[in-house]
Protein backbone atom coordinates (compact mmCIF):
# COMPACT_ATOMS: atom_id res chain seq x y z
CA UNK A 1 0.00 0.00 0.00
CA UNK A 2 2.89 2.35 0.57
CA UNK A 3 4.27 1.37 -2.37
CA UNK A 4 1.12 2.36 -4.15
CA UNK A 5 0.91 5.65 -2.43
CA UNK A 6 4.07 6.58 -2.77
CA UNK A 7 3.93 5.70 -7.12
CA UNK A 8 1.25 8.40 -6.89
CA UNK A 9 3.17 10.58 -5.30
CA UNK A 10 6.09 10.67 -7.75
CA UNK A 11 3.93 10.49 -10.45
CA UNK A 12 2.01 12.85 -10.21
CA UNK A 13 5.34 15.12 -9.45
CA UNK A 14 6.40 14.08 -12.98
CA UNK A 15 2.77 15.05 -14.01
CA UNK A 16 3.17 18.60 -12.80
CA UNK A 17 7.27 18.90 -13.97
CA UNK A 18 6.25 17.87 -17.44
CA UNK A 19 2.69 20.25 -17.81
CA UNK A 20 4.97 22.83 -16.37
CA UNK A 21 7.82 22.90 -18.99
CA UNK A 22 4.83 22.74 -21.49
CA UNK A 23 4.08 26.23 -20.29
CA UNK A 24 7.48 27.21 -20.39
CA UNK A 25 7.84 26.77 -23.88
CA UNK A 26 4.44 27.90 -24.85
CA UNK A 27 5.72 31.14 -22.65
CA UNK A 28 9.21 31.01 -24.86
CA UNK A 29 7.57 30.81 -28.53
CA UNK A 30 4.81 33.99 -27.15
CA UNK A 31 7.84 35.80 -26.17
CA UNK A 32 9.90 34.96 -29.05
CA UNK A 33 6.97 35.68 -31.46
CA UNK A 34 6.14 39.41 -30.44
CA UNK A 35 9.99 39.58 -30.72
CA UNK A 36 9.55 38.54 -34.49
CA UNK A 37 6.57 40.77 -34.87
CA UNK A 38 8.15 43.99 -33.68
CA UNK A 39 11.51 43.04 -36.05
CA UNK A 40 9.36 42.25 -38.57
CA UNK A 41 7.51 46.01 -38.48
CA UNK A 42 10.89 47.49 -38.19
CA UNK A 43 12.89 45.45 -40.99
CA UNK A 44 14.22 46.98 -43.91
CA UNK A 45 16.28 44.46 -45.48
CA UNK A 46 14.91 41.85 -47.45
CA UNK A 47 17.42 38.93 -46.17
CA UNK A 48 16.59 39.91 -42.43
CA UNK A 49 12.76 39.89 -43.29
CA UNK A 50 13.29 36.42 -44.80
CA UNK A 51 15.07 34.95 -41.65
CA UNK A 52 12.23 36.21 -39.31
CA UNK A 53 10.23 34.74 -41.35
CA UNK A 54 11.79 31.70 -41.33
CA UNK A 55 11.28 31.38 -37.79
CA UNK A 56 7.82 32.33 -37.18
CA UNK A 57 7.56 29.49 -39.97
CA UNK A 58 9.34 27.12 -37.94
CA UNK A 59 7.30 28.10 -34.73
CA UNK A 60 4.09 27.84 -36.55
CA UNK A 61 4.79 24.33 -37.89
CA UNK A 62 5.21 23.52 -33.83
CA UNK A 63 1.79 24.65 -32.84
CA UNK A 64 -0.48 23.91 -36.59
CA UNK A 65 -3.08 21.26 -36.44
CA UNK A 66 -3.92 21.76 -32.75
CA UNK A 67 -6.85 24.14 -32.62
CA UNK A 68 -10.21 22.52 -34.14
CA UNK A 69 -11.75 26.13 -33.68
CA UNK A 70 -9.34 28.00 -36.02
CA UNK A 71 -9.44 25.26 -38.70
CA UNK A 72 -10.05 27.83 -41.68
CA UNK A 73 -7.62 30.25 -40.50
CA UNK A 74 -4.78 27.72 -40.06
CA UNK A 75 -5.82 25.97 -43.94
CA UNK A 76 -5.29 29.34 -45.25
CA UNK A 77 -1.75 30.18 -43.03
CA UNK A 78 -0.83 26.28 -44.55
CA UNK A 79 -1.44 27.31 -48.02
CA UNK A 80 0.42 30.67 -47.38
CA UNK A 81 3.41 28.90 -45.40
CA UNK A 82 3.88 26.17 -48.71
CA UNK A 83 3.37 29.18 -51.07
CA UNK A 84 6.62 30.57 -49.00
CA UNK A 85 8.24 28.00 -48.99
CA UNK A 86 7.77 27.22 -52.68
CA UNK A 87 10.13 30.34 -53.26
CA UNK A 88 12.56 30.64 -51.13
CA UNK A 89 15.13 27.68 -50.91
CA UNK A 90 16.15 27.81 -46.78
CA UNK A 91 19.55 25.46 -45.85
CA UNK A 92 20.42 25.64 -42.07
CA UNK A 93 18.38 28.75 -41.80
CA UNK A 94 20.14 30.26 -43.94
CA UNK A 95 18.79 31.76 -47.51
CA UNK A 96 20.29 29.49 -50.55
CA UNK A 97 22.99 31.56 -51.90
CA UNK A 98 23.04 33.81 -49.03
CA UNK A 99 19.51 35.48 -50.55
CA UNK A 100 16.10 35.85 -51.28
CA UNK A 101 15.49 33.92 -54.48
CA UNK A 102 15.48 36.59 -57.15
CA UNK A 103 19.70 37.48 -55.78
CA UNK A 104 20.25 34.61 -57.94
CA UNK A 105 18.28 35.72 -60.50
CA UNK A 106 19.68 38.85 -60.74
CA UNK A 107 23.24 37.73 -60.57
CA UNK A 108 22.77 34.92 -63.20
CA UNK A 109 21.22 37.80 -66.08
CA UNK A 110 22.43 40.92 -64.54
CA UNK A 111 19.57 42.25 -67.09
CA UNK A 112 16.90 43.04 -64.70
CA UNK A 113 16.21 46.80 -64.73
CA UNK A 114 16.73 48.54 -60.79
CA UNK A 115 13.16 49.65 -60.61
CA UNK A 116 11.75 46.48 -61.05
CA UNK A 117 14.14 44.76 -58.83
CA UNK A 118 13.24 47.10 -55.84
CA UNK A 119 9.32 46.58 -56.84
CA UNK A 120 10.25 42.75 -56.72
CA UNK A 121 11.92 43.18 -52.94
CA UNK A 122 9.25 45.33 -51.63
CA UNK A 123 6.34 42.91 -52.56
CA UNK A 124 8.76 40.23 -50.72
CA UNK A 125 9.27 42.73 -47.85
CA UNK A 126 5.83 43.29 -48.11
CA UNK A 127 4.09 39.71 -48.63
CA UNK A 128 6.17 38.17 -46.01
CA UNK A 129 5.25 40.48 -42.95
CA UNK A 130 2.01 40.08 -43.81
CA UNK A 131 2.91 36.43 -43.40
CA UNK A 132 4.36 37.09 -39.95
CA UNK A 133 1.73 39.16 -38.98
CA UNK A 134 -0.76 36.05 -39.61
CA UNK A 135 1.18 33.77 -37.82
CA UNK A 136 1.81 35.74 -34.89
CA UNK A 137 -1.68 36.78 -34.30
CA UNK A 138 -3.27 32.45 -34.80
CA UNK A 139 -0.66 31.47 -32.41
CA UNK A 140 -0.56 34.23 -30.09
CA UNK A 141 -4.61 33.17 -30.11
CA UNK A 142 -3.86 29.49 -29.61
CA UNK A 143 -1.17 29.73 -27.08
CA UNK A 144 -3.94 32.35 -25.04
CA UNK A 145 -6.61 29.51 -25.42
CA UNK A 146 -4.61 26.54 -24.50
CA UNK A 147 -3.29 28.93 -20.99
CA UNK A 148 -7.11 29.15 -20.26
CA UNK A 149 -8.02 25.83 -20.62
CA UNK A 150 -5.13 24.66 -18.83
CA UNK A 151 -6.01 27.59 -16.09
CA UNK A 152 -9.62 25.80 -15.58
Amino acid sequence: MKFAIRLCCVLAVLFCLASCEGAQTRDQDRQRLQQLQVLSKRANNSNTQLRITHEAVQIYKRYRGRAAAGVNVEKTLNNRVRDFESKVVIVDGVPRQGGAFWESIKGATGQIPDEVWQNAQNFFKTSSKTLVEGIVTYLMNLLVQSVGVVGK
